[in-house]
């Protein structure tokens, strides 16, 4: 098996030549544009409670359980360079 690996490896080597790496390029600049969203997503009805070994029900609402998103872009006039989505949620599994 460790033959096999270090042909492949080989192989792909040779294949890919032995050109210098590209150089890298300076990143494009652009207006950076954010936005958030979030929203409540706890249950309205009693719900079996996590982190016991014998079955609780909520009696109660004590903290909202929430799911929250961030939207980043960068662009340069209308047309988009990067973006990145981060979420949130509240969750036991």
């Amino acid at each position: 098996m460790k033959f096999l690996l270090s042909f492949s490896f080989l192989l792909a080597t040779l294949q890919s030549g032995f050109a210098a790496p590209p150089k890298p390029t300076a990143p494009a600049v652009g207006r950076l544009h954010a936005g958030w969203a979030m929203t409540s997503i706890t249950p309205d009805v009693p719900v079996a409670l996590a982190g016991q070994f014998h079955k609780r029900i909520s009696e109660r609402i004590e903290t909202p359980v929430t799911a929250t998103a961030l939207a980043i872009e960068t662009r340069v006039g209308d047309q988009a360079i990067d973006q990145a989505i981060m979420v949130s949620c509240d969750l036991v599994i």
